[in-house]
């Protein structure tokens, strides 16, 4: 009984923030809302221990627990400073909005030209049934990874196109086709996470436009339609990487059994078509489960090594790469992707998994407590930034942004969107329209200003 109660109150909590933080601020994803939701949610299903995960120490349960009230509280803390600084100025239109989805389109279909034309020229059309060789090819850099740098603009122009058409640029049917095209795009990948981005970050972009106007019925509807989406490509994407198939994990769910049989976890391959299917499906669902709580597993093991070794490199990582790259200064870089580490209790099978949720690179840099100090700043930053945007709505840049921080926290359960260079890309790729229309129209005054001060003869 005492070992239920942390699930459960990690559990209530997280179903109940959403409305908590709709009641309290008029909006219903307030970036306290979002942690609170993500961590308590995926924490309490975790200490549920539906895969037999390798279990937390007290110290580290209590880390996550004290992320969690410190991610929260500084999102609270920094949208109150917020409020104690002048309105920010009123948003400038994006002039130009459709030729700016259009080149967004161009570029982001180029890259899912080259990405096909790549494949097709190493392998043949053949290869697209055999999903596990192209991400071997692409990791292995047989195929150029050009294509990866073009197809950030898939993700990005769909959230241009949806920021811009809801703060009054209006788009004809036809500019819609080059965004439908570029989620399309990144659904024929075989990485999960393009699609999930494009999802995640228009629906926050949609609810922070919307904020209080919108419904409960709505929201649902939305979040219904959202979710069946990423849910179908999720289980798309599986079956064709024939990842569950190849890596299955081990589930311990007594009342599936009960109802299917034992066959269900049986690698039987004359069993019955119920065992087949319900095979089929408990794995889809403990994959989900996996990416969902596993990185905990993970962050478990994490806390049993040798931490704050890297020195804050990993904080600043896009920008020490940027210097490195340009020849500015010669350093050592440690590997930008975490190693994986086996995540399952043992003696047992393994299951290895690279997921550690955002400390793991606070934690790398500056060990628990620093991670902590990490965390609070963060949660400072990223409430200051909600409580600036929000209170000019009808800006494309501000949604925009607040959309991909919103994204940040939702996903920060499982990674750091805050110091990884893809984010950084993003980030650049989608503020860049407003950088040049600004940058433009101010020289265009300045030559009008010289112009008009052009003595006449």
């Amino acid at each position: 009984m005492t070992g239920a109660v942390l699930p459960i109150a990690l559990l209530t909590l997280g179903v109940f923030a959403i409305p908590v933080g709709r009641r309290l601020t008029g909006d219903f994803f307030h970036p306290a809302a979002i942690v609170v939701a993500a961590w308590c949610l995926s924490f309490g299903l975790f200490q549920l221990y539906l895969i037999p995960f390798s279990p937390l120490t007290p110290g580290t349960t209590a880390l996550v627990l004290a992320t969690i009230a410190l991610l929260a509280g500084g999102t609270v803390g920094g949208h109150w400073l917020e409020t104690r600084t002048p309105d920010p100025p009123p948003p400038v239109p994006l002039s130009g909005a459709r030729g700016w989805v259009w080149l967004f389109s161009v570029l982001g279909l180029l890259g899912v030209s080259l990405y096909i034309f790549e494949v097709v020229s190493a392998f043949g059309w053949r290869v697209f049934r055999d999903a596990p060789a192209i991400r071997w090819a692409i990791a292995t850099y047989q195929i150029s990874p050009i294509f990866w740098f073009l197809e950030f603009f898939c993700i990005a122009t769909p959230w241009l196109a949806v920021a811009v058409s809801l703060t009054g640029s209006r788009l004809r049917r036809v500019d819609w086709i080059g965004p439908v095209l570029c989620v399309m795009g990144t659904a024929i990948t075989t990485d999960r996470t393009q699609l999930f981005l494009v999802v995640l970050c228009t629906l926050f972009i949609l609810l922070v436009r919307k904020g209080p106007a919108l419904s409960w019925l709505r929201l649902l509807m939305v979040i219904a339609v959202a979710g069946a989406v990423l849910a179908v490509h999720f289980m798309f994407v599986d079956v064709w990487t024939r990842k569950s198939e190849r890596h299955p994990l081990p589930v311990s769910v007594p009342i599936l059994e009960a109802i299917l049989g034992p066959d269900v976890w049986a690698n039987d391959p004359h069993a019955g078509v119920a065992a087949r299917v319900g095979r089929r499906s408990v794995q889809f669902a403990a994959t989900m489960y996996l990416y969902s709580s596993g990185s905990y597993a993970a962050l478990g093991q994490l806390t049993r090594q040798p931490l704050g070794t890297t020195g804050g490199i990993h904080t600043i990582y896009p920008v020490a790469r940027l210097v490195q790259r340009l020849g500015i200064a010669h350093f050592a870089l440690p590997p930008p992707i975490p190693p994986e580490i086996n995540v399952l209790r043992q003696p047992g099978p393994t299951f290895q998994f690279n997921a550690y949720t955002f400390l793991y690179y606070p934690l790398m840099d500056f060990g628990p407590i620093g991670a902590l100090a990490y965390t609070a700043l963060i949660g400072l930053l990223c409430g200051f930034v909600h409580g600036r945007f929000v209170r000019r709505r009808e800006s494309p840049l501000y949604l925009l942004v607040s959309g991909q921080i919103a994204t940040a926290l939702t996903l920060s359960v499982f990674v750091n969107k805050f110091n990884n260079t893809a984010s950084w890309y993003l980030l650049a790729a989608t503020l860049a329209p407003f950088v040049a229309v600004r940058w433009f129209g101010n020289r265009r005054a300045v030559d009008v200003d010289r112009a008009d001060r052009v003595p006449q003869n």
